[in-house]
């Protein structure tokens, strides 16, 4: 099936989540995306027929219908599940969303649901799951974060991640069905999407870029370590609270969310993720250099982990080869889908910050975040 979402009306959902879950939906909203159709419900918790969910939160849950394009491959989506509910308890001090079962017993099923109109027809089979809702804001909702603490926070969370996943069964992980192009190791796609690029020297970039990811990664792979990562640690799926009802509380990074990118590849590409995104949230906002946000991440993944010659040696491409990832693909998305400005979310800030680590030499970048790390 290609990728598709589903179309559903307002009536539709809430009987979809009495005939598979058994729960009475109060209200609901839809979040932002590139590919799954996620709703965040509010339901009654008092109101349970599904003896999996005796005691309904009131926190809400999210529903998600996966993008069509899982259909052929319900694997990655057991992967997801089994990843959920190993980490659930294990990263302390950070939640993570774990599945419901349904009345069914499962933990995903399969449900025909109109893809074109919101009516019966045609229809599609679509895969869908409740998971439990970490109640907060999103980092990238918050006009103030991250700070330097946060930033920290952040770096420590991916260290932690980092170590807690070595124990995690990879017999788990399902192999790939498709070679999905948000993969940073499947890089080397973006470049047929290229034509969606109409700046000359943007593309001159670009093409130089992913071309040097790739000689790296094919010459390196072999010297770094493997595992499987959460995939796509971003502002979007970064969870955080305040620590006091006040309205100048501090912020603290409360969960992460969104394992679908999750898979088998090198692990030290879920910290070049984040700091990618860290220093483009940053950039965006207005609240801290790009290059001292980067090292502040970087300073708080060395509090919890450790990282080899290899590893970092790969770092600085690896953050060049994202922020093209994510230039390149939303402006191709955003020609497909004119009306969805999510996807142009990096294009201001991604292009500065990338022009920033281009100018720079990795010696240079790596003697700058040393003397902004002997600071913290």
């Amino acid at each position: 099936m290609a990728s598709t979402k589903p179309v559903l009306t307002e009536e539709q959902i809430p009987e979809l989540v009495k005939e598979l879950y058994g729960l009475t939906v109060k209200s609901w909203t839809k979040f932002d995306g590139y590919d799954d159709l996620n709703l965040f419900i509010k339901v009654d918790p008092a109101e349970s027929t599904n003896s999996n969910i005796p005691s309904p939160s009131s926190d809400g849950y999210v529903l998600k219908i996966s993008n069509g394009r899982f259909t052929v491959d319900p694997g990655s989506i057991a992967s997801q599940n089994s990843l959920m509910i190993f980490l659930d308890g294990r990263l302390t001090g950070i939640e993570v969303p774990t599945p419901k079962r349904s009345l069914s017993g499962n933990y995903w099923d399969f449900v025909s649901l109109p893809w074109k109109a919101p009516s019966q027809t045609p229809t599609e089979k679509f895969i869908v799951r409740l998971l439990t809702f970490t109640p907060g804001k999103m980092l990238s909702s918050v006009a103030t974060e991250p700070s330097t603490e946060v930033l920290q926070q952040i770096g420590r969370l991916v260290g932690r991640f980092a170590k807690t996943m070595e124990n995690f069964d990879v017999g788990l992980v399902a192999p790939p069905v498709v070679k999905e192009i948000w993969h940073l190791q499947n890089c080397e796609q973006v470049n047929s999407l290229l034509d969606a690029v109409d700046d000359s020297t943007q593309l001159t970039v670009f093409r130089d870029v992913l071309a040097e990811f790739e000689r790296h990664l094919t010459t390196h792979r072999h010297e770094l370590p493997q595992g499987v990562i959460h995939g796509d640690l971003n502002e979007g799926n970064i969870v955080m609270e305040q620590s006091a009802e006040e309205e100048n509380a501090q912020y603290f990074v409360k969960g992460i969310i969104d394992f679908s990118d999750m898979h088998f590849s090198c692990r030290i590409f879920d910290l070049v993720l984040a700091l990618a995104y860290m220093m483009l949230e940053c950039c965006k906002k207005g609240l801290l250099d790009p290059i001292e946000a980067g090292a502040i991440v970087f300073h708080g993944y060395l509090q919890e982990n450790t990282i080899s010659p290899a590893e970092m040696d790969i770092l600085k491409i690896g953050m060049e080869a994202r922020i093209t990832q994510s230039l390149v693909i939303g402006l191709h998305t955003f020609k497909q889908q004119p009306g969805n400005r999510y996807v142009l979310n990096t294009q201001k800030s991604g292009w500065h910050v990338l022009q920033t680590l281009r100018r720079m030499s990795q010696q240079k970048l790596f003697e700058k975040w040393n003397g902004i790390m002997d600071q913290l």
